[in-house]
């Protein structure tokens, strides 16, 4: 595991792509930091006046919440939370959450989109799974193939589902929404909401009971005011269409929002844990080829000695500091290329596989552990 840390302007753009997991943490720092599950699974350059950032492995970013983002890609699951500024998304391969955000654009979600706290608007051109959001203030979403809860909408809603369709505002005036669903659509409001309702059904049930207003009706169209009336509220559904201020809306996916929080929270002491039993089991290797290897042996096993050190001496103290890494004190400048083991070690490694001495596998790690 790796953490790199650097100091960036506040108002810096970042470019980010990553092939597996990527968790984007906003904070008040004026630090970058990055972790990964390994020093060569990252690269960071600048482009273009910002900075570029790519993983091939698990990512964990901690930047200032200022900083303009642009993720072009990510191939597992994504989060991102606490920033003041719209963030602009590319593709993501699994599911995306976002949280406290002013606002995003999405290009492709290929599973289930969920978010919460978002000031400024939401697009997204396509969600392959289910769309969960609550608390937000305006949605656009061309094309989702599940199933979508919303929640305390706020603003303007326009959105198509394959799936069925809850929607639940709590203000008065309604805002201006068009939904349109494969399956069912509810949409739960207030006893004094006021709009204009446009509904169209499937040739199902369209039933309407808000305040002392109440409708039935087995009418493939209906049009209807609700209060004085007000914005226009279009629903169009395969299924069944009901307006309700009978049902409580409550949020059933708070264990998205948690779950990410646990599995990233302990991300660097965990990648920290399993680079110190790595760094043991190939000095373990070491001692079991030392007897026919010589006394070149003794110094790799050295090099491998001084690099359990560093892991030990920079993971003591408070647990939330234990990552292995690097901390810079000027600007990202290119990347250059990372030593490595000198040929002398590495033919040293290589004769002793061609020896059968150590197996493929060993002879991995032992290059792994020189590289520090």
């Amino acid at each position: 595991m790796k953490q790199t840390t650097i100091p960036v302007k506040p108002d810096s753009k970042l470019n980010v792509k990553a092939m597996a997991d990527l968790d984007i943490e906003g904070s008040q720092d004026k630090f970058l930091s990055a972790i990964v599950r390994g020093g060569e699974t990252l690269r960071i350059n600048e482009v273009n006046g910002g900075m570029e950032i790519k993983a091939s492995t698990d990512c964990r970013l901690i930047l200032p919440d200022t900083m303009q983002v642009m993720i072009e890609k990510v191939g597992g699951d994504a989060s991102v939370s606490g920033l003041k500024t719209r963030v602009i998304i590319g593709k993501v391969g699994g599911d995306l959450a976002l949280q406290s955000l002013a606002g995003a654009s999405i290009e492709t979600v290929g599973g289930d989109l969920t978010f919460r706290g978002v000031s400024g608007t939401l697009e997204s051109a396509r969600v392959g799974g289910d769309l969960h959001g609550e608390a937000f203030d305006g949605i656009t979403s061309a094309n989702i193939g599940g199933d979508v809860v919303l929640l305390e909408i706020n603003g303007p809603v326009d959105l198509s589902a394959g799936g069925d369709i809850e929607l639940a505002s709590m203000k008065p005036d309604l805002p201006v929404i068009s939904a349109r669903a494969g399956g069912d659509l509810t949409l739960i409001v207030t006893p004094e909401a006021t709009g204009n309702l446009e509904l169209v059904s499937g040739g199902e049930d369209i039933t309407v009971h808000v305040g002392d207003q109440a409708l039935e009706s087995e009418q493939r169209q209906w049009s209807l005011l609700l209060g004085e009336g007000g914005q226009p509220v279009r629903l169009q559904a395969g299924g069944d269409i009901q307006v309700t201020d009978h049902k409580s809306s409550e949020s059933d996916f708070e264990d998205v929002f948690q779950d990410i929080s646990d599995n990233w929270k302990d991300f660097g002491i965990e990648l920290e844990e399993r680079i110190r039993e790595s760094l043991g089991m190939a000095s373990e290797t070491l001692a079991r080829v030392s007897q026919t290897s010589g006394a070149i042996n003794d110094k790799v096993r050295s090099k491998i000695d001084r690099a359990m050190r560093k892991v030990e001496e920079k993971t003591s103290g408070d647990e939330k500091k234990r990552f292995v890494g690097f901390a810079f004190d000027h600007p990202v400048q290119a990347e250059k290329p990372r030593s490595g083991p000198s040929d002398e070690e590495r033919m040293l490694v290589l004769k002793m596989l061609q020896d059968k001495k150590i197996t493929v596998e060993e002879a991995e790690k032992l290059l792994n552990a020189l590289e520090k």
